[in-house]
């Protein structure tokens, strides 16, 4: 039989232990799936480099700091509809979180030639078919007709179909598929 002296040490190191995983836990998590603040991403002097990570921005530096995990996180963003504190494109009337999200995306599977390495998702090629529209107006009218769910699960399948072949090129800077 275990006795009162006994138990009390123990109850004390299970009750210690589980305060210490509690206090430990939502760090972790933070870590791990914390949204990028993308209304505050900013573009100011860097916006005819192209692609998002040829900026310095502090937002794309914390991205490009966590590496391959920033992709999930990036695609959970794409139906954010905060707005942006200034438009993250030149020429636009504003952007929203979503709106950055893809940007940032599309640009993280740029190559420096251009070439953009990801299969089945919508790209700019999909939203300007057939639009006559500016490019922000093609893309409004893309998510007006398709939704931003749509292009988050494209996405996302895309995401789940190839994330064990994903790296990334430092030559590039750009997320590719390995070849298989």
């Amino acid at each position: 039989m275990i006795t009162q002296r006994v138990l009390n040490p123990i109850r004390r190191i299970i009750l210690l232990s589980f305060l210490a995983l509690m206090a430990i836990a939502p760090i972790y998590a933070e870590g791990k799936t914390r949204n990028f603040p993308l209304a505050s991403y900013d573009t100011t002097g860097c916006r005819f480099k192209g692609r998002s990570q040829d900026c310095s921005d502090k937002v794309m530096t914390e991205i490009l700091a966590r590496g391959k995990d920033s992709i999930p996180i990036l695609i959970s963003q794409l139906t954010d509809t905060e707005r942006t504190k200034k438009p993250a494109e030149e020429g636009w009337s504003y952007t929203l979180s979503g709106d950055v999200a893809y940007i940032m995306l599309i640009s993280l599977f740029t190559d420096t030639k251009g070439t953009f390495n990801l299969t089945g998702v919508p790209t700019w090629k999909n939203v300007i078919k057939g639009c006559n529209l500016s490019m922000e107006g093609c893309w409004r009218e893309y998510v007006r007709k398709n939704g931003r769910k749509s292009v988050q699960k494209a996405w996302m399948d895309a995401w789940n179909l190839h994330k064990h072949n994903i790296h990334w090129d430092p030559a590039q800077r750009c997320f590719e598929i390995s070849k298989k």
